[in-house]
């Protein structure tokens, strides 16, 4: 039957069930569609604002979704929130001792306990306690300071837990993302030899490495005392990811 919306809208109901039927919703795609060929992966990391110039390019990998959280505790009229600064697949750095971020809503006096874990071996590569942080909003990990290198090519698990003062497992808060180290290109090398943090941030996003593109922009925002063009630039590129609690936080 040739049905059209005008024919639809007239009262023809077989041709409005038509309609329906040959709806994405309804043939099991939009929301539901497999990761591995959702257009999620490659076009809707494109930031709402037209002058946004860190566009983040995830890698083309059909990848699996590997971001969990972030966690969330409540405590009488408090409600903290957990969450690792990581795409929602596998991650991408070209430094061996790179630095992870992750973001705390609310004030804690927990202990923080932070575990990163190669997918091909048994015991984690570090497992250690953290000093609660200082005041909330997005707090770094640096794993130079902490001793530990990645391997190229190789898959890593990284979570940050909050540990409950029941000593009760099942009520930790935590958050997890994947990380892995690749080999820069000569093109990005090149352009990361020169230019601001900006165009370093902006050449990294483009090439799909995440986690160097986040610490490139960070260290900008803590080195000036003027840095709303920084923050506006992270706030885009964490709202590319789904993060979208973390970019409301003034903090």
């Amino acid at each position: 039957m040739n049905c059209t919306p005008e024919k639809a809208a007239r009262g023809g109901l077989l041709c409005g069930l038509l309609l329906l039927t040959a709806s994405p919703l309804a043939l099991g795609q939009g929301a539901f569609q497999d990761q591995s060929t959702s257009p999620l992966l490659a076009d809707a990391s494109q930031p709402s604002k037209t002058n946004t110039v860190v566009i983040y390019t995830p890698p083309r990998r059909g990848a699996p979704v590997r971001r969990v959280g972030g966690g969330t505790r409540t405590t009488g009229a408090t409600r903290t929130v957990v969450s690792v600064l990581a795409p929602e697949t596998v991650g991408l750095t070209i430094r061996a001792q790179p630095t992870l971020y992750w973001y705390l809503s609310e004030d804690v006096d927990n202990r923080v306990v932070l575990t990163l874990v190669d997918e091909d071996a048994i015991d984690p590569v570090l497992e250690t306690m953290l000093a609660p942080p200082a005041r909330p909003g997005i707090q770094a990990l640096d794993l130079e300071s902490l001793g530990v290198r990645l391997e190229p090519g190789r898959s890593y698990e990284w979570e940050v837990a909050l540990l409950d003062d029941s000593g009760d497992r099942y009520r930790d808060v935590y958050a997890r993302g994947a990380i892995e180290r690749v080999a820069a290109s000569a093109e990005l090398r090149a352009r990361l030899e020169s230019g601001s943090a900006l165009d370093r941030a902006e050449a990294l996003a483009e090439a799909g490495i995440w986690y160097d593109a986040v610490d490139e922009l960070s260290r900008a925002i803590d080195a000036s005392a003027d840095a709303g063009t920084m923050r506006a630039e992270r706030r885009s590129l964490l709202t590319q990811v789904n993060l979208d609690e973390v970019a409301a936080d003034p903090r």
